[in-house]
């Protein structure tokens, strides 16, 4: 388990988060809940000195296509949209895909096409040493100096192979960086913490007298990921929803009507484009193998051509690689027919002059 603190807080689990809301719970708030809006957003890098994705790479809208792979992807959770207040919340990131939704960082459940990546790899939590916290906070956080609050991202001992006699020292790859304009606890007084026992979950919890602060949308933490040269696909990261939630004011069981309160949560997609491979042309063992990476169909020898977003289009064999032929719509044929009339009547008007 790995906790970061609050406002001059100890350290907690995100367990002891909740019990401490209940404890300081206001009388119920008067109107309707809000939906609140849960987003796992790509962002740019943050990293000291300023860095970019590989080159070709895109984020539209909660999906990031990456360039080319190896990369590493940093990504926000927001939070917006909570009304009439919101005392706690917890994110929690389906990492295992636990709930057998499809999601998380393993390459079984990434996707080609609308079907099973071949041979995807897994993602996994950015594996960076470190000798201090400041080369985590330059490397994944985008910051030379301390949070005024404290550190955020940091240098962290262990041990190699299960063995206490031979550590490694490595940033711990998610955080809550308090110090950002859109904080969720901005200028209030809370706990907040983060928790690895269902996936990765960031919480915060806020005093008497305190609430979250909506900067549409209030940012609640970080992690980055390692995207391997093998990764091939699209992998949707999304949240457990069974330990995803927020609550406003109140006493336990008068939340939302005791009711879960209204969430939609926004899973982000990590792409490494896919298509089909075409392998051996001119030689005896050509082929065609589909739903690949650029990086797997380079593996297949110098002469391989990979052919983004396309599938074989026959059973495999080398035929599956001939060009393909759009299908032509009415109005095309009435261009071609025009055209043709053009060209033989200049070919005979040219005829005629001779």
């Amino acid at each position: 388990m790995q906790v970061v603190r609050g406002k001059n807080r100890h350290l907690i689990n995100i367990t002891s988060l909740i019990l401490a809301a209940i404890a300081t719970s206001h009388p119920a708030s008067a109107g309707e809940p809000g939906t609140a809006v849960i987003t796992l957003q790509p962002v740019p890098p943050k990293t000291l000195p300023p860095s970019e994705y590989p080159p070709g790479t895109t984020i539209v809208g909660q999906e990031i296509i990456l360039g080319s792979v190896p990369a590493r992807v940093w990504l926000d959770v927001y939070i917006t949209g909570w009304a009439p207040n919101l005392k706690t919340v917890q994110a929690t990131l389906s990492v295992t895909n636990f709930e057998e939704d499809g999601g998380g960082f393993r390459g079984e459940n990434a996707e080609c096409l609308g079907a099973p990546a071949n041979e995807a790899a897994d993602l996994y939590y950015a594996f960076q040493l470190c000798d201090t916290h400041a080369d985590c906070r330059a490397g994944l956080g985008g910051r030379s100096d301390p949070c005024e609050l404290g550190d955020f991202a940091f240098c962290t001992h262990y041990p190699v192979g299960g063995n206490r006699y031979f550590e490694q020292t490595y940033c711990t790859s998610y955080f809550q960086h308090e110090c950002v304009g859109n904080w969720i606890g901005h200028d209030q007084s809370y706990i907040n913490a983060i928790d690895l026992h269902f996936g990765i979950a960031f919480g915060i919890t806020f005093d008497e007298g305190s609430s979250a602060v909506d900067f549409h949308p209030s940012y609640l933490g970080t992690v980055v990921l390692d995207i391997p040269s093998n990764a091939n696909g699209t992998y949707t990261i999304d949240f457990s929803e069974l330990q995803t939630f927020w609550y406003p004011e109140g006493p336990p069981g008068t939340h939302c009507g005791g009711l879960p309160c209204p969430v939609e949560l926004q899973a982000a997609k990590i792409t490494v484009p896919c298509g089909r491979c075409c392998y051996g042309l001119g030689e005896g063992d050509a082929g065609c193998i589909d739903r690949v990476s650029a990086t797997a169909c380079a593996g297949y020898g110098a002469g391989a051509v990979f052919h983004a977003n396309e599938t074989c289009s026959d059973d495999g064999s080398a035929a599956s690689c001939l060009p393909r032929i759009p299908a032509a719509s009415s109005w095309g044929l009435v261009a071609l027919t025009i055209l043709l009339l053009i060209a033989a009547k200049v070919s005979y008007r040219f005829r005629a002059v001779s």
